[in-house]
Protein backbone atom coordinates (compact mmCIF):
# COMPACT_ATOMS: atom_id res chain seq x y z
CA UNK A 1 0.00 0.00 0.00
CA UNK A 2 1.39 3.82 -0.87
CA UNK A 3 2.60 5.33 1.86
CA UNK A 4 0.97 9.37 1.38
CA UNK A 5 1.89 12.03 3.39
CA UNK A 6 0.68 16.05 3.64
CA UNK A 7 3.14 18.45 2.72
CA UNK A 8 3.38 21.93 4.15
CA UNK A 9 5.46 24.55 2.49
CA UNK A 10 7.09 27.03 5.28
CA UNK A 11 8.72 30.36 3.76
CA UNK A 12 10.04 33.63 5.06
CA UNK A 13 10.09 35.63 2.35
CA UNK A 14 8.87 35.27 -1.05
CA UNK A 15 12.28 36.48 -2.66
CA UNK A 16 15.74 35.69 -1.70
CA UNK A 17 16.89 32.38 -0.43
CA UNK A 18 18.80 31.54 2.94
CA UNK A 19 22.34 30.92 2.76
CA UNK A 20 21.97 29.45 6.01
CA UNK A 21 18.75 29.04 8.11
CA UNK A 22 18.20 27.74 11.56
CA UNK A 23 14.89 25.80 12.61
CA UNK A 24 14.43 24.01 15.98
CA UNK A 25 11.66 23.46 18.44
CA UNK A 26 9.68 19.97 19.52
CA UNK A 27 8.57 17.00 18.01
CA UNK A 28 5.61 15.57 20.46
CA UNK A 29 2.58 12.77 19.99
CA UNK A 30 -0.55 13.89 19.47
CA UNK A 31 -1.14 14.45 23.28
CA UNK A 32 1.49 16.93 23.08
CA UNK A 33 4.31 14.61 24.94
CA UNK A 34 7.74 13.51 24.20
CA UNK A 35 8.04 10.35 21.63
CA UNK A 36 9.76 7.00 22.63
CA UNK A 37 12.34 7.56 19.97
CA UNK A 38 11.49 10.54 16.73
CA UNK A 39 13.86 11.99 14.42
CA UNK A 40 14.25 14.99 12.10
CA UNK A 41 15.45 14.03 8.39
CA UNK A 42 16.06 17.12 5.65
CA UNK A 43 16.31 16.17 2.12
CA UNK A 44 16.49 18.52 -1.19
CA UNK A 45 13.48 18.71 -2.94
CA UNK A 46 14.01 16.07 -5.90
CA UNK A 47 16.36 14.00 -4.02
CA UNK A 48 15.38 10.70 -2.74
CA UNK A 49 17.75 9.92 0.21
CA UNK A 50 17.97 12.56 3.08
CA UNK A 51 21.03 14.65 3.81
CA UNK A 52 21.01 13.90 6.74
CA UNK A 53 18.83 12.51 10.01
CA UNK A 54 19.08 13.58 13.30
CA UNK A 55 17.85 11.92 16.58
CA UNK A 56 15.16 14.35 18.55
CA UNK A 57 16.35 14.59 22.27
CA UNK A 58 14.37 12.79 24.86
CA UNK A 59 12.54 15.87 25.88
CA UNK A 60 11.30 16.43 21.92
CA UNK A 61 13.85 19.34 21.38
CA UNK A 62 15.70 19.20 17.82
CA UNK A 63 18.09 21.74 15.59
CA UNK A 64 18.78 21.59 12.01
CA UNK A 65 20.34 23.55 9.81
CA UNK A 66 19.96 24.26 6.05
CA UNK A 67 22.71 25.63 4.01
CA UNK A 68 21.62 25.51 0.31
CA UNK A 69 18.89 27.54 -1.18
CA UNK A 70 15.78 26.12 -2.28
CA UNK A 71 13.25 24.16 -1.24
CA UNK A 72 13.87 21.53 1.12
CA UNK A 73 11.81 18.46 2.66
CA UNK A 74 12.08 18.01 6.60
CA UNK A 75 10.68 14.39 7.53
CA UNK A 76 9.42 14.43 11.11
CA UNK A 77 8.88 10.71 12.67
CA UNK A 78 8.29 8.87 15.36
CA UNK A 79 7.70 5.57 16.95
CA UNK A 80 4.27 4.62 16.50
CA UNK A 81 3.01 7.58 14.62
CA UNK A 82 2.73 8.71 11.02
CA UNK A 83 5.60 10.51 9.15
CA UNK A 84 4.87 14.40 8.65
CA UNK A 85 6.77 16.10 5.59
CA UNK A 86 6.95 19.93 5.55
CA UNK A 87 8.78 21.65 2.88
CA UNK A 88 10.94 24.39 3.55
CA UNK A 89 12.20 27.58 1.16
CA UNK A 90 13.67 30.02 3.79
CA UNK A 91 15.55 33.32 3.44
CA UNK A 92 18.80 34.16 4.88
CA UNK A 93 19.80 33.84 7.93
CA UNK A 94 16.33 32.90 8.88
CA UNK A 95 15.88 31.30 12.38
CA UNK A 96 12.30 30.00 12.56
CA UNK A 97 10.83 27.83 15.47
CA UNK A 98 8.41 25.34 14.59
CA UNK A 99 6.79 22.82 17.02
CA UNK A 100 4.94 19.61 15.60
CA UNK A 101 2.66 16.88 17.31
CA UNK A 102 2.64 13.87 15.07
CA UNK A 103 -0.95 11.63 14.57
CA UNK A 104 -0.78 7.95 15.73
CA UNK A 105 -0.54 5.01 13.13
CA UNK A 106 -4.03 4.19 11.86
CA UNK A 107 -5.54 0.78 11.83
CA UNK A 108 -8.57 -0.59 10.06
CA UNK A 109 -11.78 -0.88 12.21
CA UNK A 110 -11.92 -4.65 11.18
CA UNK A 111 -9.18 -6.20 10.77
CA UNK A 112 -8.99 -9.68 8.36
CA UNK A 113 -4.95 -10.23 8.93
CA UNK A 114 -1.81 -9.20 10.66
CA UNK A 115 1.04 -10.39 9.12
CA UNK A 116 4.91 -10.73 10.27
CA UNK A 117 7.53 -8.71 8.02
CA UNK A 118 11.35 -8.82 8.09
CA UNK A 119 14.59 -8.87 7.23
CA UNK A 120 14.54 -12.60 6.91
CA UNK A 121 12.43 -11.68 3.66
CA UNK A 122 13.63 -7.83 2.90
CA UNK A 123 10.42 -6.57 4.96
CA UNK A 124 8.35 -7.32 1.77
CA UNK A 125 4.75 -7.12 2.42
CA UNK A 126 3.65 -9.78 0.37
CA UNK A 127 5.93 -12.40 1.54
CA UNK A 128 5.87 -12.03 5.39
CA UNK A 129 4.98 -14.56 8.42
CA UNK A 130 0.78 -14.31 8.86
CA UNK A 131 0.07 -13.99 12.25
CA UNK A 132 -2.38 -16.03 14.86
CA UNK A 133 -4.97 -14.26 16.80
CA UNK A 134 -4.55 -15.32 20.63
CA UNK A 135 -5.21 -14.45 24.40
CA UNK A 136 -6.03 -11.08 23.06
CA UNK A 137 -3.07 -10.59 20.10
CA UNK A 138 -1.54 -11.96 17.27
CA UNK A 139 1.22 -14.12 17.72
CA UNK A 140 4.21 -15.67 15.37
CA UNK A 141 7.62 -17.31 15.80
CA UNK A 142 10.59 -15.38 14.60
CA UNK A 143 12.95 -17.47 12.47
CA UNK A 144 15.52 -19.49 14.19
CA UNK A 145 18.70 -18.50 14.11
CA UNK A 146 18.47 -14.98 14.63
CA UNK A 147 19.84 -13.11 17.96
CA UNK A 148 18.94 -9.75 17.07
CA UNK A 149 15.12 -9.98 15.41
CA UNK A 150 14.05 -7.10 13.34
CA UNK A 151 10.44 -6.97 12.16
CA UNK A 152 8.05 -4.52 11.22
CA UNK A 153 3.87 -5.34 10.80
CA UNK A 154 1.54 -5.39 8.27
CA UNK A 155 -2.09 -4.60 9.19
CA UNK A 156 -5.08 -6.07 6.44
CA UNK A 157 -8.23 -5.08 6.96
CA UNK A 158 -11.24 -2.32 6.17
CA UNK A 159 -11.87 0.32 5.20
CA UNK A 160 -9.06 0.49 3.29
CA UNK A 161 -7.60 4.01 2.92
CA UNK A 162 -3.84 5.54 2.24
CA UNK A 163 -3.70 6.92 5.75
CA UNK A 164 -2.44 3.88 6.91
CA UNK A 165 1.59 2.90 7.06
CA UNK A 166 2.39 0.09 4.93
CA UNK A 167 4.61 -1.46 7.69
CA UNK A 168 4.35 -0.11 11.15
CA UNK A 169 6.87 -0.98 14.27
CA UNK A 170 5.69 -4.02 16.72
CA UNK A 171 4.55 -3.69 19.95
CA UNK A 172 7.46 -5.83 21.68
CA UNK A 173 10.56 -4.89 21.56
CA UNK A 174 13.72 -4.13 23.30
CA UNK A 175 14.96 -1.31 21.03
CA UNK A 176 13.64 0.10 17.81
CA UNK A 177 15.64 1.54 14.89
CA UNK A 178 14.51 3.61 11.99
CA UNK A 179 13.45 2.53 8.53
CA UNK A 180 14.37 5.52 6.59
CA UNK A 181 10.94 5.56 5.15
CA UNK A 182 8.76 7.33 8.11
CA UNK A 183 8.27 4.12 10.14
CA UNK A 184 10.62 2.38 12.79
CA UNK A 185 11.76 -1.63 12.91
CA UNK A 186 11.44 -3.27 16.32
CA UNK A 187 14.50 -4.94 17.23
CA UNK A 188 14.69 -7.80 20.37
CA UNK A 189 16.50 -11.06 21.32
CA UNK A 190 14.71 -14.14 20.20
CA UNK A 191 17.40 -16.68 21.12
CA UNK A 192 15.00 -17.45 25.04
CA UNK A 193 12.24 -16.77 23.43
CA UNK A 194 11.04 -16.44 19.50
CA UNK A 195 7.64 -15.26 20.31
CA UNK A 196 6.36 -12.19 18.89
CA UNK A 197 3.02 -10.67 20.29
CA UNK A 198 1.45 -8.14 18.60
CA UNK A 199 -1.01 -6.23 21.00
CA UNK A 200 -3.40 -3.31 19.11
CA UNK A 201 -4.59 -2.49 22.88
CA UNK A 202 -0.64 -1.41 23.32
CA UNK A 203 -0.80 0.96 20.37
CA UNK A 204 -1.79 4.72 21.25
CA UNK A 205 -5.23 5.85 21.31
CA UNK A 206 -5.08 9.05 20.59
CA UNK A 207 -6.90 10.10 17.14
CA UNK A 208 -5.59 13.92 17.31
CA UNK A 209 -4.34 14.88 13.72
CA UNK A 210 -0.97 16.42 12.91
CA UNK A 211 -0.34 19.55 14.04
CA UNK A 212 2.29 22.14 13.52
CA UNK A 213 2.64 25.71 15.13
CA UNK A 214 5.16 28.65 13.98
CA UNK A 215 5.54 31.92 16.15
CA UNK A 216 5.61 33.99 12.73
CA UNK A 217 1.86 34.16 12.43
CA UNK A 218 2.39 34.70 8.30
CA UNK A 219 4.04 31.44 8.06
CA UNK A 220 1.42 30.43 9.94
CA UNK A 221 -0.92 31.25 7.30
CA UNK A 222 1.13 30.38 4.41
CA UNK A 223 1.33 27.12 6.03
CA UNK A 224 -2.41 26.14 6.73
CA UNK A 225 -3.39 26.82 2.77
CA UNK A 226 0.24 24.74 1.64
CA UNK A 227 -1.39 21.89 3.96
CA UNK A 228 -5.07 22.52 2.63
CA UNK A 229 -3.90 22.09 -0.62
CA UNK A 230 -1.83 18.63 -0.32
CA UNK A 231 -5.20 17.33 2.06
CA UNK A 232 -7.36 17.89 -1.10
CA UNK A 233 -4.77 16.41 -3.16
CA UNK A 234 -4.93 13.15 -1.27
CA UNK A 235 -8.47 13.32 -0.43
CA UNK A 236 -9.15 13.41 -4.20
CA UNK A 237 -5.94 10.30 -5.82
CA UNK A 238 -7.30 7.95 -2.10
CA UNK A 239 -10.68 8.62 -3.77
CA UNK A 240 -9.95 8.03 -7.50
CA UNK A 241 -8.04 4.88 -6.58
CA UNK A 242 -10.67 3.07 -4.33
CA UNK A 243 -13.02 3.96 -7.16
CA UNK A 244 -11.67 2.94 -9.85
CA UNK A 245 -10.80 -0.37 -7.89
CA UNK A 246 -14.38 -0.78 -7.11
CA UNK A 247 -14.93 0.00 -10.53
CA UNK A 248 -13.21 -2.70 -12.20
CA UNK A 249 -14.18 -5.19 -9.15
CA UNK A 250 -17.64 -4.95 -10.88
CA UNK A 251 -16.25 -6.47 -14.06
CA UNK A 252 -15.58 -3.18 -15.97
CA UNK A 253 -12.28 -2.54 -18.31
CA UNK A 254 -10.27 0.21 -16.56
CA UNK A 255 -10.50 2.36 -19.18
CA UNK A 256 -14.24 2.81 -19.15
CA UNK A 257 -13.71 4.47 -16.52
CA UNK A 258 -15.52 8.18 -16.20
CA UNK A 259 -13.89 10.58 -14.31
CA UNK A 260 -16.33 12.54 -14.82
CA UNK A 261 -18.75 10.96 -12.68
CA UNK A 262 -15.98 10.59 -10.40
CA UNK A 263 -15.52 14.35 -10.32
CA UNK A 264 -19.01 15.44 -9.68
CA UNK A 265 -19.12 12.72 -6.90
CA UNK A 266 -16.74 14.71 -5.19
CA UNK A 267 -18.64 17.64 -5.89
CA UNK A 268 -15.12 19.72 -7.81
CA UNK A 269 -16.97 22.51 -9.17
CA UNK A 270 -18.41 23.70 -5.83
CA UNK A 271 -14.61 23.31 -4.36
CA UNK A 272 -13.67 25.07 -7.30
CA UNK A 273 -16.07 28.04 -6.83
CA UNK A 274 -15.29 28.43 -2.88
CA UNK A 275 -11.47 28.54 -3.77
CA UNK A 276 -11.59 30.85 -6.67
CA UNK A 277 -13.90 32.70 -3.64
CA UNK A 278 -11.00 32.40 -1.20
CA UNK A 279 -8.55 33.73 -3.78
CA UNK A 280 -10.40 36.85 -3.83
CA UNK A 281 -10.04 37.72 -0.19
CA UNK A 282 -6.42 36.23 0.34
CA UNK A 283 -3.79 39.38 1.19
CA UNK A 284 -0.72 36.91 2.05
CA UNK A 285 1.56 37.08 -1.15
CA UNK A 286 2.92 33.50 -0.38
CA UNK A 287 -0.47 32.16 0.48
CA UNK A 288 -1.98 33.20 -2.42
CA UNK A 289 0.79 31.68 -4.52
CA UNK A 290 0.29 28.28 -2.69
CA UNK A 291 -3.58 28.95 -3.44
CA UNK A 292 -2.79 29.18 -7.46
CA UNK A 293 -0.82 26.27 -6.97
CA UNK A 294 -4.06 24.65 -5.50
CA UNK A 295 -6.25 25.61 -7.91
CA UNK A 296 -4.02 23.90 -10.88
CA UNK A 297 -4.22 20.52 -9.05
CA UNK A 298 -8.21 20.82 -9.86
CA UNK A 299 -9.60 18.53 -13.23
CA UNK A 300 -8.37 20.77 -15.79
CA UNK A 301 -11.97 20.35 -17.14
CA UNK A 302 -13.22 22.29 -13.97
CA UNK A 303 -10.54 25.16 -14.17
CA UNK A 304 -11.60 28.51 -15.62
CA UNK A 305 -9.02 29.12 -18.56
CA UNK A 306 -8.59 32.25 -17.04
CA UNK A 307 -7.69 31.86 -13.68
CA UNK A 308 -5.51 29.28 -14.75
CA UNK A 309 -3.42 31.93 -16.70
CA UNK A 310 -3.47 34.29 -14.10
CA UNK A 311 -1.10 31.62 -12.01
CA UNK A 312 1.48 32.51 -14.14
CA UNK A 313 1.37 36.27 -12.92
CA UNK A 314 0.62 35.33 -9.36
CA UNK A 315 3.69 33.03 -9.29
CA UNK A 316 6.58 34.19 -11.35
CA UNK A 317 9.16 32.72 -13.68
CA UNK A 318 11.58 33.09 -10.59
CA UNK A 319 9.44 31.58 -7.35
CA UNK A 320 10.89 28.45 -6.08
CA UNK A 321 7.59 27.87 -5.16
CA UNK A 322 6.86 25.47 -8.28
CA UNK A 323 9.23 22.82 -6.93
CA UNK A 324 6.64 21.81 -4.92
CA UNK A 325 4.89 20.11 -7.89
CA UNK A 326 7.32 21.21 -11.54
CA UNK A 327 4.26 19.40 -13.03
CA UNK A 328 1.86 21.84 -12.45
CA UNK A 329 3.63 24.42 -14.62
CA UNK A 330 2.68 22.81 -17.32
CA UNK A 331 -1.31 22.89 -16.51
CA UNK A 332 -0.78 26.53 -16.07
CA UNK A 333 1.13 26.96 -19.78
CA UNK A 334 -1.70 25.06 -21.33
CA UNK A 335 -3.65 28.30 -20.94
CA UNK A 336 -1.42 30.05 -22.04
CA UNK A 337 -0.35 31.59 -25.92
CA UNK A 338 2.73 29.40 -27.35
CA UNK A 339 5.13 32.50 -27.64
CA UNK A 340 4.17 33.44 -23.81
CA UNK A 341 4.70 29.78 -23.05
CA UNK A 342 8.26 29.93 -24.61
CA UNK A 343 8.93 33.23 -23.12
CA UNK A 344 8.02 32.27 -19.61
CA UNK A 345 9.90 28.87 -19.85
CA UNK A 346 13.16 30.49 -20.61
CA UNK A 347 12.74 33.29 -18.12
CA UNK A 348 12.46 30.31 -15.27
CA UNK A 349 15.57 28.54 -16.82
CA UNK A 350 17.83 31.53 -16.48
CA UNK A 351 16.17 33.36 -13.42
CA UNK A 352 14.84 30.60 -11.09
CA UNK A 353 17.85 29.72 -8.17
CA UNK A 354 16.13 26.76 -7.15
CA UNK A 355 18.30 23.57 -9.14
CA UNK A 356 14.87 21.07 -8.73
CA UNK A 357 12.83 23.69 -10.46
CA UNK A 358 15.24 24.37 -13.23
CA UNK A 359 15.83 20.78 -13.73
CA UNK A 360 12.25 19.66 -13.58
CA UNK A 361 11.26 22.41 -16.40
CA UNK A 362 14.91 21.47 -18.15
CA UNK A 363 13.64 17.85 -18.31
CA UNK A 364 10.62 18.15 -19.19
CA UNK A 365 11.14 21.06 -22.44
CA UNK A 366 13.60 17.64 -23.48
CA UNK A 367 10.48 15.37 -23.23
CA UNK A 368 8.66 17.47 -25.34
CA UNK A 369 11.42 18.58 -27.55
CA UNK A 370 11.81 14.60 -28.20
CA UNK A 371 8.47 13.85 -28.66
CA UNK A 372 7.68 16.16 -31.37
CA UNK A 373 11.13 15.71 -32.96
CA UNK A 374 12.77 19.47 -32.61
CA UNK A 375 15.93 17.55 -32.13
CA UNK A 376 17.98 21.49 -32.09
CA UNK A 377 15.65 22.05 -28.93
CA UNK A 378 16.16 18.07 -27.49
CA UNK A 379 19.93 18.95 -27.58
CA UNK A 380 19.87 22.47 -26.51
CA UNK A 381 18.27 21.00 -22.78
CA UNK A 382 19.47 17.85 -22.35
CA UNK A 383 23.27 20.17 -22.77
CA UNK A 384 22.06 22.40 -19.62
CA UNK A 385 20.65 19.84 -17.72
CA UNK A 386 23.48 17.47 -17.67
CA UNK A 387 26.11 20.15 -17.44
CA UNK A 388 25.09 22.29 -15.15
CA UNK A 389 22.73 20.35 -13.43
CA UNK A 390 24.43 17.22 -13.33
CA UNK A 391 24.15 16.28 -9.54
CA UNK A 392 20.23 16.27 -9.70
CA UNK A 393 18.24 12.65 -10.43
CA UNK A 394 16.94 13.83 -13.64
CA UNK A 395 20.23 14.74 -15.35
CA UNK A 396 20.67 10.95 -14.74
CA UNK A 397 17.42 9.62 -16.23
CA UNK A 398 18.32 12.10 -19.38
CA UNK A 399 21.41 10.71 -19.65
CA UNK A 400 19.78 7.12 -19.72
CA UNK A 401 17.04 7.56 -21.89
CA UNK A 402 17.30 10.92 -23.60
CA UNK A 403 20.39 11.14 -24.63
CA UNK A 404 19.69 12.90 -28.11
CA UNK A 405 22.42 10.21 -29.43
CA UNK A 406 20.10 7.33 -27.57
CA UNK A 407 19.92 3.83 -29.83
CA UNK A 408 15.94 3.93 -30.16
CA UNK A 409 15.53 6.86 -32.61
CA UNK A 410 14.26 6.48 -36.05
CA UNK A 411 16.82 5.88 -38.92
CA UNK A 412 19.25 3.71 -36.30
CA UNK A 413 19.05 -0.07 -36.20
CA UNK A 414 17.15 -2.05 -33.60
CA UNK A 415 19.57 -2.72 -31.16
CA UNK A 416 19.96 -6.38 -30.41
CA UNK A 417 17.03 -7.87 -28.79
CA UNK A 418 16.40 -11.22 -26.75
CA UNK A 419 13.11 -12.69 -25.14
CA UNK A 420 10.93 -15.99 -24.83
CA UNK A 421 7.54 -15.72 -26.52
CA UNK A 422 4.45 -17.02 -24.00
CA UNK A 423 4.36 -20.29 -26.09
CA UNK A 424 8.36 -20.85 -25.76
CA UNK A 425 9.91 -19.92 -28.98
CA UNK A 426 12.99 -17.63 -28.77
CA UNK A 427 12.28 -14.03 -30.68
CA UNK A 428 15.46 -12.33 -31.40
CA UNK A 429 16.61 -9.76 -34.40
CA UNK A 430 16.61 -12.46 -36.53
CA UNK A 431 12.76 -13.37 -36.27
CA UNK A 432 12.63 -9.79 -37.46
CA UNK A 433 14.15 -10.16 -40.73
CA UNK A 434 11.94 -9.75 -44.48
CA UNK A 435 9.74 -8.29 -42.42
CA UNK A 436 7.98 -4.77 -40.64
CA UNK A 437 7.29 -5.79 -37.09
CA UNK A 438 5.77 -3.50 -34.15
CA UNK A 439 7.14 -3.99 -31.38
CA UNK A 440 4.96 -3.05 -27.87
CA UNK A 441 6.15 -2.78 -24.63
CA UNK A 442 2.59 -2.71 -22.28
CA UNK A 443 0.84 -3.83 -19.69
CA UNK A 444 -2.72 -4.82 -18.19
CA UNK A 445 -2.95 -1.88 -15.52
CA UNK A 446 -1.69 1.06 -17.97
CA UNK A 447 -4.48 2.93 -19.16
CA UNK A 448 -2.42 4.17 -21.84
CA UNK A 449 -1.37 0.95 -23.38
CA UNK A 450 -4.66 -1.09 -23.02
CA UNK A 451 -6.26 2.07 -24.98
CA UNK A 452 -4.00 1.14 -27.73
CA UNK A 453 -5.21 -2.09 -27.96
CA UNK A 454 -7.64 -1.37 -30.38
CA UNK A 455 -5.98 0.74 -32.87
CA UNK A 456 -3.35 -2.38 -32.82
CA UNK A 457 -6.44 -4.62 -33.62
CA UNK A 458 -7.33 -2.93 -36.46
CA UNK A 459 -3.79 -2.42 -37.75
CA UNK A 460 -3.04 -6.39 -37.34
CA UNK A 461 -5.57 -7.53 -39.10
CA UNK A 462 -5.51 -4.88 -41.93
CA UNK A 463 -1.58 -5.22 -42.33
CA UNK A 464 -0.70 -8.72 -41.88
CA UNK A 465 -1.07 -9.76 -45.64
CA UNK A 466 1.32 -6.65 -46.36
CA UNK A 467 4.24 -8.32 -44.38
CA UNK A 468 3.41 -6.56 -40.99
CA UNK A 469 3.96 -8.59 -37.54
CA UNK A 470 2.88 -7.30 -33.63
CA UNK A 471 4.54 -8.36 -30.98
CA UNK A 472 3.77 -7.54 -27.21
CA UNK A 473 5.88 -7.33 -24.53
CA UNK A 474 3.88 -7.11 -20.85
CA UNK A 475 5.42 -5.48 -18.10
CA UNK A 476 3.05 -7.52 -15.86
CA UNK A 477 3.39 -9.50 -12.56
CA UNK A 478 2.35 -12.57 -14.11
CA UNK A 479 1.53 -14.40 -17.11
CA UNK A 480 -1.92 -15.28 -15.54
CA UNK A 481 -2.46 -11.75 -15.58
CA UNK A 482 -2.04 -11.43 -19.39
CA UNK A 483 -3.80 -14.41 -20.06
CA UNK A 484 -6.70 -13.42 -18.01
CA UNK A 485 -7.17 -9.80 -20.05
CA UNK A 486 -6.56 -11.73 -23.63
CA UNK A 487 -9.99 -13.48 -22.41
CA UNK A 488 -11.49 -10.45 -23.19
CA UNK A 489 -9.13 -8.58 -25.22
CA UNK A 490 -7.66 -11.46 -27.52
CA UNK A 491 -5.13 -9.92 -29.05
CA UNK A 492 -3.82 -12.42 -31.59
CA UNK A 493 -0.52 -11.88 -32.36
CA UNK A 494 3.10 -13.01 -30.65
CA UNK A 495 3.45 -12.22 -26.44
CA UNK A 496 6.39 -12.43 -24.17
CA UNK A 497 6.68 -11.19 -20.92
CA UNK A 498 9.94 -9.37 -19.61
CA UNK A 499 9.86 -10.72 -16.36
CA UNK A 500 11.72 -8.12 -14.38
CA UNK A 501 9.87 -5.23 -15.96
CA UNK A 502 11.92 -2.45 -16.06
CA UNK A 503 15.29 -3.98 -14.98
CA UNK A 504 15.41 -6.81 -18.01
CA UNK A 505 17.33 -6.69 -20.61
CA UNK A 506 14.79 -6.13 -22.66
CA UNK A 507 13.54 -3.53 -21.56
CA UNK A 508 16.86 -1.80 -20.77
CA UNK A 509 17.56 -1.78 -24.74
CA UNK A 510 14.38 -0.69 -25.75
CA UNK A 511 15.14 2.33 -23.38
CA UNK A 512 11.97 1.92 -21.25
CA UNK A 513 11.04 5.08 -19.24
CA UNK A 514 7.35 4.64 -19.10
CA UNK A 515 4.56 2.76 -20.55
CA UNK A 516 3.55 2.09 -23.82
CA UNK A 517 6.62 1.84 -25.54
CA UNK A 518 5.68 1.15 -29.18
CA UNK A 519 8.46 0.81 -32.41
CA UNK A 520 7.91 0.18 -35.89
CA UNK A 521 10.54 -1.83 -37.59
CA UNK A 522 11.57 -2.30 -40.83
CA UNK A 523 12.21 -5.45 -42.94
CA UNK A 524 15.77 -4.28 -42.75
CA UNK A 525 15.86 -3.95 -39.10
CA UNK A 526 15.84 -0.08 -39.07
CA UNK A 527 13.83 1.91 -36.46
CA UNK A 528 10.77 3.51 -38.73
CA UNK A 529 8.42 5.24 -35.99
CA UNK A 530 7.95 5.22 -32.41
CA UNK A 531 5.69 6.18 -29.85
CA UNK A 532 3.13 8.15 -30.59
CA UNK A 533 3.22 8.06 -34.09
CA UNK A 534 2.46 4.65 -33.35
CA UNK A 535 -0.95 5.47 -31.48
CA UNK A 536 -4.11 5.52 -32.03
CA UNK A 537 -5.20 7.37 -35.42
CA UNK A 538 -1.41 8.14 -36.03
CA UNK A 539 -0.72 4.54 -35.96
CA UNK A 540 -3.09 4.06 -39.67
CA UNK A 541 -1.58 7.01 -40.83
CA UNK A 542 2.37 5.95 -40.47
CA UNK A 543 1.44 2.35 -41.25
CA UNK A 544 -0.61 4.22 -44.41
CA UNK A 545 2.78 5.96 -45.50
CA UNK A 546 5.27 3.57 -44.59
CA UNK A 547 3.71 0.09 -45.85
CA UNK A 548 3.06 -0.43 -49.61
Amino acid sequence: MKHIVFLVMIVCTVSGFAQTATISGRVMDGNGKPLTKANVSITKMGRVKPDTTLPVSAEGGYSVTLSKPGLWILQFTGVNHKMLELPFLLNKNAREELTVQLEANAVPSRIDSVVMVGKFNNFNTNGGITMKYKDGAYHAEAPQGVEEFEYQIVVFGTPRNETIPPCINGTKQEWFEYDGKGQYKSIINTTKNRDIAFDIAALPKSKQPATFTFKNPALQRAAEVFYGMMKYRHMYDVGMALSMEEFEKSGNAPQAYNVRTFNTMMNTTKYRDSLEQEMRQESNELALQYMYLHYLMLPQQEQNKMVTEKSLRVIPASSPVWGADPALLYVALSAKLAGGKEQYINELINNNADEHVVASTLFNELLQATTVKDMPRAKEMYKTLTEKYSSHPLAGTAKMYYNPNRKIMEGNPLPTISITTLDKKKLSNENLKGKYTIIDVWSTMNAASTSNIAALTTANEKYKSKNLQVISISLDAKVADVTAFREKNPMPWMHALAEKGYDSDIAKALELTSLPRTILVGPDGTILATDLDLRGEKLEHTLKALIQ
